[in-house]
């Protein structure tokens, strides 16, 4: 009988300490669904020739943080360079435009893998995508001018 009355009271203190807790500090349990994603989106400029210089910038701070061991500054960069990608397209010519989707798909598939890579901590694979993601760019800027 001891044994049960002890269990039951373990449980009623237990569940005591769970619900004033809950109470005191409910963002901490139930945490509300953030209206912000993760990513956070960057400016986007107005004319195509400021695009390409974002886009170049991106595309240095990137390697920089590859070249320096950070790769938890890769993901970053990678989700901002493909932001400022897809809004090229929007300024490419229009006789450019499906070339310019493609390369844009492409890119986006790119900056999944380097992500990964950057996460599982991969260097030398980062940079070689990385690579990849440079001669990715290369065209886009060729079909944007």
């Amino acid at each position: 009988m001891k044994i049960q009355s002890f269990r039951f009271f373990a449980f009623a203190v237990t569940a005591g300490l769970t619900f004033a807790t809950a109470i005191a500090h409910p963002e901490e349990h139930h945490p509300q669904p953030s209206k912000h994603s993760d990513v956070q989106s960057v400016p986007l400029p107005n004319n195509k020739a400021e695009t390409l210089a974002a886009i170049q910038n991106q595309f240095s701070l990137l390697t920089t943080a590859l070249a320096d061991g950070n790769l938890s500054a890769v993901s970053p960069h990678a989700v901002t360079l493909n932001q400022l990608v897809r809004h090229i397209i929007e300024q490419v010519p229009a006789d450019h435009q499906t070339e310019a989707k493609e390369v844009a798909s492409q890119n986006s598939i790119i900056t999944t893998e380097l992500t990964r890579a950057a996460a599982a901590g991969a260097s030398k694979p980062a940079a070689t995508i990385a690579s990849q993601l440079s001669n990715n760019l290369r065209a886009l800027r060729r079909l944007a001018h």
